[in-house]
This record gives C-alpha cells, sequence and structure tokens, in this order.
C-alpha cells in the first residue's frame, strides 16, 4: 500500500468547469506551477489543499484523489448531455465501450435491485468517469438491456461459464433498449413490443428504428401478459373493463413498456379512456415492482407476467401469450463474445432453469427469429 501512488482528477474537472490553472491556484493559496506538480502527480497535496481544490471543484475528497492508477474515462453519457440541464447525475455508474467510444449509464438509486450492484466507475461530471474497474476488464463487458429477469439469470449464467466475460444488465422498457442499441450506447436490446396491424413480435419496430444497421433478432422466451391481482381475487376483477370500477386502482407501467402499450390497446377494445381508470399514471419501473405494489395493497391489479404472479403469490388472469426477443446488430454476432453468449441462450441448462422459475415457454429461445437488414423487403423472417 505504502509503494501506491495517487491519481487525480485536478485538470479534468478544471477543463471541464472551464478555469484557469492561475485562477484556481490562486483560489487555494497555490503558485501555478505548485497546482501543476499537483495535477500531473508530481507532488503531494496537504490535506488543507486537498480539502480545499475538492471545494472550489464541487466534489468530494475521494472524487478528486484516490490512491492507485484508476483511469479517468471521458465518456458518452446516456443521459442528457443538455447545458442547460441541472439535474444531478446518478454517481455510480456503469461502464461499456461500444466501436471505441465508452459510454456511461446511471445506476438508480431508487431501484431497489441495484443497492446491491457494485458500480464500474464514479461520475466526475457529465463527460468524465473515475473507472473502479481495470479497463481491460471493461472492455469485456457486454451491455443488454430491457425488462425480463431473466437477462439478470442469463448474465449470471454467461458468468460461471466464461469467467472473463462481463454480461451486465441494465433495466429498461422495450423502446428505450431498442434506441439504445440504435444509438450505439448498448449492445444488445429486450423487446417485448407487438405490432397492432398483424400481430407481428418486434421485427417491425426493429426495422423502422433501424433502417440502415442490419439486425439479428433471437428469442429468449415466450411468456404470457394478463391482470396482476391480489390471491383470491378479493375485488372479483373479471376483465379489463372491471378498471373503470370505482373502487379498482390500476397501477401501470411507464410509456415505451411493452405492457403499457398492451393495456392502452385493450382498453380501446374495451370502449374505455384512460381518465376513466383509477391509477393510469401510477407507474411502476419494472415487473417486479409492479408485482410487489400489487402484492402490499398499493394497487388492486396492474399489467404482467405470469411470472411475476407466481414470484409474488398473485392470481393471474391472461390477456395475450407475448414473444420476448434479443436484438443486437449482426455485424456483433460473428464476434466470439458475442457467440458465447448465443450459446448460452441456447444451452439446455439456461432453458431448464427458465422453465424452473415459472412462466417462460422455452420452446424457441436461442432460435433466430429474422435477420434485419433495411427495409421490409430484405426482412429475413427465419421464424414466427
Amino acid at each position: 500500500m505504502l509503494d501506491m501512488e495517487m491519481g487525480n482528477a485536478i485538470r479534468k474537472l478544471r477543463q471541464a468547469r472551464g478555469l484557469q490553472q492561475q485562477s484556481l491556484a490562486l483560489s487555494v493559496g497555490l503558485s501555478r506551477q505548485a497546482l501543476a506538480s499537483l495535477e500531473t502527480g508530481q507532488s503531494v497535496p496537504s490535506t488543507k489543499v486537498a480539502l480545499l481544490l475538492a471545494r472550489q471543484l464541487g466534489v468530494r475528497v475521494e472524487e478528486l484523489f484516490w490512491l492507485d492508477d484508476e483511469p479517468i474515462v471521458e465518456v458518452q453519457n446516456s443521459e442528457s448531455v443538455d447545458p442547460s440541464d441541472t439535474t444531478p447525475l446518478e454517481p455510480r455508474r456503469l461502464l461499456v465501450e461500444i466501436d471505441g467510444r465508452w459510454v456511461s449509464h446511471p445506476i438508480h438509486r431508487n431501484q431497489p435491485s441495484n443497492l446491491s450492484r457494485s458500480a464500474d466507475g464514479l461520475s466526475l461530471d457529465r463527460n468524465h468517469v473515475r473507472s473502479l474497474v481495470e479497463r481491460d476488464r471493461l472492455r469485456e463487458t457486454v451491455l443488454v438491456v430491457g425488462c425480463d429477469p431473466a437477462l439478470g439469470v442469463l448474465s449470471d449464467r454467461i458468468r460461471q461459464r466464461f469467467p472473463a466475460l462481463r454480461m451486465s444488465w441494465l433495466h429498461a422498457t422495450s423502446y428505450r433498449a431498442l434506441s439504445l442499441v440504435v444509438a450505439r450506447q448498448a449492445h444488445m436490446a429486450g423487446l417485448h413490443l407487438r405490432e397492432p396491424q398483424n400481430g407481428e413480435f418486434n421485427v417491425p419496430f426493429v426495422r423502422r428504428a433501424s433502417p440502415s444497421l442490419p439486425m439479428l433478432v433471437v428469442n429468449l422466451a415466450r411468456w404470457e401478459e394478463g391482470l396482476l391481482v391480489a390471491r383470491g381475487n378479493p375485488k372479483h376483477i373479471m376483465g379489463v373493463a372491471c378498471l373503470a370500477r370505482p373502487d379498482v386502482r390500476l397501477i401501470n407501467r411507464p410509456a415505451g413498456a411493452g405492457a403499457r402499450e398492451l393495456l392502452e390497446r385493450e382498453l380501446v377494445a374495451a370502449e374505455l379512456l384512460p381518465e376513466q381508470v383509477a391509477g393510469f399514471e401510477l407507474e411502476a419501473a419494472s415487473h417486479e415492482e409492479l408485482a410487489r405494489s400489487v402484492a402490499w395493497g398499493r394497487a388492486d391489479v396492474g399489467i404482467g407476467t405470469r411470472t411475476m404472479a407466481l414470484a409474488f403469490d398473485l392470481d393471474f388472469l391472461p390477456l395475450v401469450e407475448e414473444r420476448f426477443d434479443l436484438v443486437l446488430p449482426l455485424r456483433l454476432a460473428e464476434e466470439p463474445r458475442f457467440e458465447r453468449i448465443l450459446d448460452t441462450l441456447d444451452s439446455r441448462v439456461f432453458r431448464d432453469e427458465l422453465v424452473s422459475i415459472g412462466g417462460y415457454d422455452t420452446s424457441e429461445t436461442g432460435h433466430v427469429m429474422a435477420e434485419v437488414r433495411g427495409g421490409a423487403q430484405a426482412t429475413e423472417a427465419i421464424t414466427q
């Protein structure tokens, strides 16, 4: 420990805040030469100087100095980079390298599953993150984005089979997941979106979102979505029409979620308006949060999967069967790390584990459903 060098982010933060070396030096009682020596790591600050620098730069001391050579990573932020946006950044970050660029994603504190999750880095500002993981290790990270908890199971299974390969799962709605892949801010997206006109799953949405980037669509599982209600169905909710009753309170999913789209289609079919449904504006960030809200009595009903009903001991009123697919750029599918992921997805061990969880149909798990090469005429549907 005594041989460890002290790293710092003085220059990065000073430049990000538009401060000249001379002005920052004077504000903490140093000469410009002394500050330059600190920035280059040629000297070590006193406790007083470290505290003053942290105050002037608006960060904690441990964000400014550290006892190792962890790198400062210049990143593209998946959140807003509008200079006028003053929304505080989540300090804990997930880092991933895509096409030679580092991308930073927030690990939201308001999602309970994230409280026990370790971060890849700590945010210094909107464009810089102090890495907590070796850069070579980060380069082996594959980021999958989607709403199905089975993605967490897949990540763990890959970690067990291929210790050198990291697969990180970031929770997001289907539309958000697809947009991140198209924007080259994630490697893979999980989708369960249904085209109203013909009932086709996912492929039309991929085609529209990515007209020029060839994509591979691979099945993770099929599942049922329906109404989740408390055990014994104490409110005697028999279908979507019951959502208009004044004694029934709904919990919804955010805009962009497949479950939200399903609910809106079902309301149209039942000739109901959203404003007729108590709780329509109440949103759960995840399938788990929605099921937990019903189980704890925060709401009487919500749209969710049979898997969540089983997990939270709820009654389930089925509405539709859906297909949950993984989507990734076709060029990535031939890289060794993605071949390992697809091989794991197609493995008997993974399929058996999903079946044991309950609510999953794995008859097509690991099957290529389509190659989307741009435009309807260039889409090859392998299986439907």
